[in-house]
């Protein structure tokens, strides 16, 4: 499988995942040829290399296949999954010519999966990641195996299919979820949903983050443990009076139509794969070995879409099975562990080891507390799962039966949610890392299989690790702890960050990040008119990505929407039991508006610290200065860009004036009180406006370059010819937002570096 995995990369052409590889595959040979009965044959090398030649050919193909895809205007299909959403219908899609596309439809029609439709649609396409952090659209979606996005706008032809599955299973998920919304009280309801059903849209934000912090979000998934339960308990049950043929057909067919029921997530279909697998064995008199059948899922999934190597669910669910299987073997025989709850504490550690740099990569912070909550979280789940299944059955047959059933499961979620809220007041109860570096995922890996292989070579050769020598036994538990602290150290640890300047694309808005080598970090403005919960979704996603762990101070320019709607997420959002933003810092104005007053309001009731900035303000570190050179204290007026806060940043040699929403009226206002001087780089006015960026201003400070943030296709038309070409007349290179997204701009010792973030994901392939 990793051989296969390999050709896909390098087909792929991600240099990171690329260089990753290799790396690993090397050493991991390298330390099978140091044991004579491990040599790699010639023949074995031989089928190696045969595997990544295969799976190049299947990613070239897929990527072909992808690139192929002509812009459809009328589609005839069939319907195979259907989301209702608050604003209508997401429909996963079958064309006639046998490709996967995403239909979102807000036509007043009832659709389920099995129906064959016709109809006019219009591309929208997937959305790239525009940000460091941000979602990406495209490759999660070519990850579960769909190929494009388009609205549709006119349904000019419904066919209903009486005799297909997927419209039964679907009839009888809603079904099934009615009963659970009766037996169970209301916000139980939507866990047991999730738990059993695999149904997380009803399930609430506030619940999300309690799972997602405590690092239990893993039970709101269908995973293993659910298929095992039902599947092969099943089995195991007829197993007692009938034979393995009977048995195992019957055991076979309720994995795959629950499988089938619960959506067949990534996880689901390697836990379907390996139990079919383990059946068959078992049918067939043949020894089950789980890496084998893991191996098995893997070529078979990767074979049906390379692209899933890039889901983090993929990556997840694969990496946990491997530590369970390789991880913990060679653990507990080495320090000769027997009892089930210290096995189940190291299988918990191990599997945390394994995925702590795929979940610090996907999501840029790794819940602290999660082995120790994960001790009592795992083992209920099985009893949760089969009491709420049970429950689920009464039901049909009695709704007082089926609450009474249901009782023991409410009681689990209440333990988890109870046990979640005491976490979230733990100190550090969550960690920022960042987004981990290729090289330094290598080396955690490449440390991680290097010392489970020398504890497997080096065993208690038949004596326990308590009969051995105590000198011994402390060498053992100490140098185990020198390694785990290494890894986590490689993760979370940042190095010699340098002076960075990104300009996120928050599409018609503004927000800037300045990150400091002191690790000090300032963001002007956080606001949009054209994203939807930005601070949420753009903003901080990026902040964490970067490694912010904490950020020190949020600076508004003013109280435009485009600049302060993403405010409150910020505000609002914690870390563990503290705040993620330290000090609020705002305009000293004579006017306060109900916007400014709100903001206020919301900073002391989660007690963050305001602070008021003026012309002579300033904030210092050891190697930069920031300045505020406007707006006066107590200055008044109608128009509020008028007002805005400008403020200049000198780090070295290196300057950069940051204008807000500011107007030619500011510019001749601060031209007239000599408060300008050239500058390295400028943060263009109000959105590239023709009304800033005046002639007379920019002679004066003469930037280099110029950053500029606008959406794509506003309404306002920025950024504005007339200022582009002023620009182009003093010999500014600007960038924009619009074109590549964020912009990262690093002071050099001469001139600045300047990048788009989407030009540097491209460079990287």
């Amino acid at each position: 499988m990793v051989a296969i995995l390999i050709g896909e990369i390098i087909a792929y052409g991600d240099r990171s995942l690329i260089g990753c590889m290799s790396i690993l595959s090397v050493i991991l040979i390298a330390l099978c040829i140091t044991k004579e009965e491990r040599f790699m044959k010639i023949t074995n090398v031989a089928i190696m290399l045969v595997c990544v030649c295969a799976g190049f050919y299947f990613m070239s193909n897929h990527i072909k296949k992808y690139e192929s895809i002509s812009e459809l205007q009328y589609v005839r299909g069939t319907i195979q999954e259907v989301n209702v959403k608050e604003k209508g219908s997401m429909l996963i899609f079958k064309t006639e010519d046998k490709h996967r596309i995403l239909l979102f439809c807000d036509i007043d029609s009832e659709l389920i999966p099995g129906d064959d439709l016709e109809g006019y649609v219009t591309l929208e396409g997937f959305e790239a990641a525009r940000n460091e952090g941000n979602f990406d659209e495209k490759t999660y979606y070519q990850s579960i195996g769909i190929e494009e996005k388009y609205r549709l706008d006119r349904i000019t032809k419904i066919r209903k299919n009486k005799s297909s599955l997927k419209k039964y299973v679907y009839l009888i998920k809603n079904v099934l979820k009615k009963r659970l919304h009766e037996i169970y009280p209301k916000e139980e309801a939507s866990v047991a949903e999730a738990v059993l059903l695999g149904e997380k849209t009803d399930v609430d934000e506030d619940t999300k983050e309690i799972y997602r912090v405590s690092g239990i979000l893993h039970l709101l998934s269908i995973s293993g443990t659910h298929m095992t339960i039902i599947g092969m308990g099943i089995y195991r049950i007829l197993r007692k009076k009938f034979r393995y043929g009977f048995s195992g057909v019957v055991g076979i067919s309720v994995i795959m139509l629950y499988g089938i029921l619960t959506g067949l997530g990534i996880s689901v279909k390697r836990a379907v794969i390996m139990l079919i697998i383990k059946i068959m064995a078992d049918i067939l008199g043949r020894t089950y070995d789980m890496m084998s059948a893991l191996s098995c899922a893997g070529i078979i999934m990767i074979t049906d879409n390379p692209y899933v190597i890039m889901n983090a669910g993929f990556l997840l669910s694969f990496t946990s099975i491997i530590a369970l299987s390789c991880g913990c073997t060679v653990i507990t025989e080495f320090f000769s562990v027997e009892s089930k709850l210290l096995k189940g504490f190291v299988s918990g550690i191990c599997i945390n080891i394994f995925i702590l740099p795929v979940i610090a990569s996907s999501y840029y912070e790794v819940p602290v507390y999660a082995v120790l909550i994960n001790i009592l979280a795992i083992p209920l789940a099985s009893y949760l799962i089969v009491s709420s299944g049970m429950a689920l059955l009464a039901a049909f047959a009695d709704i007082s039966a089926g609450i009474f059933m249901a009782g023991l499961s409410v009681f689990i979620l209440k333990i988890y949610d109870t046990a979640g809220r005491f976490v979230l007041r733990l100190p550090y109860s969550e960690y920022i890392t960042g987004k981990p570096g290729s090289v330094r995922v290598t080396l955690y890996y490449a440390i991680l299989f290097i010392t489970l292989i020398i504890l497997d070579r080096t065993g208690n050769e038949g004596r326990k690790f308590w009969e051995e020598k105590a000198s011994v036994r402390y060498v053992k538990i100490l140098g185990s702890m020198l390694v785990v602290g290494v890894l986590c150290m490689l993760i979370i640890y940042r190095g010699d960050r340098k002076f960075k300047i990104c300009s996120i694309d928050v599409g018609q808005g503004d927000s800037t990040l300045i990150m400091d080598s002191d690790d000090t970090e300032y963001l002007i403005d956080a606001g949009s008119s054209s994203i939807k919960e930005v601070g949420k979704y753009r903003i901080l996603p990026c902040l964490k990505s970067n490694g912010v762990r904490e950020l020190d101070y949020l600076i508004l320019t003013h109280m435009d929407e485009d600049h302060i709607n993403g405010v409150h997420s910020i505000m609002e959002e914690k870390v563990g039991n503290r705040n993620y933003l330290k000090n609020l810092v705002m305009p000293e104005i004579k006017e306060k508006d109900s916007a400014y007053m709100e903001i206020i309001r919301c900073a002391k009731k989660n007690h963050i610290n305001v602070m008021y900035i003026s012309r002579g303000n300033s904030f210092r570190g050891s190697r930069y200065h920031i300045e505020c050179l406007y707006p006066y204290k107590n200055a008044s007026g109608t128009d509020k860009n008028e007002l805005s806060v400008v403020l200049r940043l000198d780090y070295k040699k290196f300057s950069m004036m940051f204008m807000g929403d500011l107007g030619e009226e500011g510019e001749k206002e601060l031209i007239k009180n000599n408060c300008l001087k050239k500058v390295t780089a400028l943060k263009a006015g109000h959105h590239g406006s023709k009304n800033s960026g005046c002639k007379r201003f920019l002679d004066i400070i003469m930037p280099s370059v110029t950053m500029i943030s606008a959406g794509r296709n506003n309404r306002y038309g920025h950024p504005h010819i007339e200022t582009l070409n002023r620009l182009n007349d003093i010999n500014s290179k600007v960038f924009l937002t619009i074109t590549g997204g964020q912009i990262i701009l690093y002071p050099k010792e001469k001139g600045v570096k300047v990048d788009y973030y989407m030009n540097k994901m491209y460079n990287e392939r």
